[in-house]
This record gives C-alpha cells, sequence and structure tokens, in this order.
C-alpha cells in the first residue's frame, strides 16, 4: 500500500558536514521546528538552499535523527559520485539546505524475539542505524540483530565503528580482504546460515546487484526478505514517475509497476520482478 504523501518542506543549516572513507560525506543539518521521528529507510529530497546545485534534489535515507539545542538534527550520510552529492558535499557550517520529507514506506517494525539480519552495500549502510535505534527502542534485544556491511575495501566501509555501539552484531567483509572476511556481505549471510544461525527476516539496501542477489538467496532459503532500493528519483512524491520498479501485479492493486518513492523504497522481495539473473 502506497504511503500517503506527507512530506513537508523545511529549510535547513549545515551544522557541521565532515568526508567519511575515500569517497563519503556526512552532513548534519539543524531545522528549527519540530519533525516526528522517521521511520527507518524513509528519506528526504535535499538540494543545496543558495541555488546553485542541480535544480533537481537528490534523494536520501535518513541517517541519524537527534535534537540539540533547540532543533531537531538531521544526519545524511553521502557516497560523491555526480554533481547533486559534489555540490551537497561543499556545503560548510551555516549554509543553507533545503529538505522535502519524510518521504516513502521503511521497513516493517520488528518484534521481540525476532532474528534480524541487515545487509549492506557501500552507502546503503545509510539506512540502518535508524533500524537499530528503532527496535531497541521498542524493546528488541541487540543480540538479536546483526549487520552484515560489505564493499569494495576497508576505506569505504563508512564509519564502520559506530555501528558496534548499539551493541549488535557486526560482521564485515571487503573484495579485496583489506578489512573483515574476504568477500561480500551476501556472502557473511551465508555463512551465518550454514552456522546454523536462526534468521526469520532479512532487510537490505545497496547496489541493484546486490538485491537481486540477495532476494533470490532469501526466496530460495523461504526467508522473508525486505529491500530498500536505491532508485533514481526525480521528483520523490509520486508526480513524475522516474522511479519505476516492476513488481507483481497482485501486490500493486492490480498495476505491473510500483513507485518506489511511494509503494517504496522498501518493498518485500515476494513482490518484485527479478528480471536478470544476475552473480554476485
Amino acid at each position: 500500500m502506497a504511503a500517503p504523501c506527507t512530506g513537508q518542506r523545511w529549510r535547513g543549516n549545515v551544522a557541521r558536514s565532515e568526508r567519511v572513507g575515500a569517497d563519503g560525506c556526512r552532513i548534519d543539518v539543524a531545522i528549527r521546528g519540530g519533525i516526528d521521528q522517521v521511520r527507518p529507510s524513509q528519506f528526504f529530497m535535499l538540494r543545496r538552499g543558495d541555488g546553485a546545485g542541480p535544480l533537481l534534489a537528490r534523494p536520501f535515507s535518513l541517517y541519524l535523527q537527534k535534537r540539540a539545542d533547540g532543533a531537531d538534527e538531521l544526519s545524511f550520510l553521502l557516497k560523491i559520485h555526480g554533481p547533486g552529492t559534489r555540490s551537497l558535499a561543499e556545503l560548510g557550517p551555516g549554509d543553507g539546505v533545503e529538505l522535502v520529507g519524510p518521504l516513502g514506506n521503511g521497513f516493517p517494525q520488528i518484534a521481540r524475539g525476532e532474528k534480524i539480519v541487515c545487509i549492506a552495500g557501500g552507502v546503503g549502510i545509510a539506512t540502518f542505524p535508524l533500524v537499530f535505534e528503532t527496535a531497541i527502542a521498542e524493546g528488541a534485544s541487540p543480540g538479536d540483530l546483526t549487520l552484515c556491511f560489505g564493499s569494495a575495501r576497508a576505506d569505504l566501509l563508512y564509519e564502520s565503528e559506530r555501528y558496534k555501539e548499539y551493541g549488535i552484531r557486526v560482521l564485515l567483509a571487503t573484495d579485496d580482504g583489506s578489512a573483515g572476511a574476504r568477500g561480500n556481505s551476501l556472502d557473511l549471510l551465508k555463512s551465518e546460515m550454514a552456522s546454523g544461525a536462526i534468521v526469520h527476516k532479512v532487510f537490505a539496501c545497496g547496489p541493484e546487484r546486490m538485491l537481486e542477489a540477495v532476494a533470490r538467496y532469501c526466496l530460495k532459503q523461504q526467508i522473508s526478505c525486505f529491500l530498500s532500493l536505491e532508485t533514481r528519483m526525480g521528483c520523490g512524491t509520486g508526480v513524475c514517475n522516474a522511479c519505476a520498479v516492476p513488481v507483481k501485479p497482485r501486490s500493486n492493486g492490480g498495476w505491473p509497476v510500483a513507485k518506489a518513492c511511494r509503494e517504496g523504497p522498501v518493498f518485500d522481495a515476494r513482490n518484485l520482478v527479478l528480471e536478470e539473473r544476475h552473480q554476485f
């Protein structure tokens, strides 16, 4: 079911901006006024407040949310790889930011006692701190939460030490073996399953090929799997139709295409049409 478009327009100012890893940037934006608690994997559309960047805003999952000095502080983790992210990464303290959000549907609520494995690829890690914080605040045991975080090399494991502070299990993998196990985040899940670990649900966010591979594996193992898609968006509110996702019609009121910004970005893997078999 599509999320109602309840996102609001906000204006904020950069509280701090710092580089993270080899190609990442974390931006903390202070906003005056009350923003309700954002659900894990909901997102905001961001652009510079001075008009110097691209006209179209860019979508980013909320990384962290806290109250500081009478303002809501929203943190975003960006991978710098295009004009939109570069323009945002150039902002400094006090610079203005325009935001629209929170938008979209997030991950399902975690019940007490459920064993959850979160699989992150690269900057897909940005959606998971709120998953951990929300689950623990609602009574989940940190010991029931496992993060499998993979990247090409160690300096692309963005803020990997932070996630251990939640008391959850943190497993790391890199393609070149420079940190954690040699391999990828799906390999970590497979190792968990081979060791006899109980897994009730898998949450995943990362590159498309990774998500397809995770979905196929979980469907084969009959594990409930929810994917947060990193689909390109134009507006984030369901108007432009740029974020079309092929789905099984019965899951979407008979329509074979859903909008990642409204029905997603989180989808049950059973409802997606996986058109290509990618090896991961």
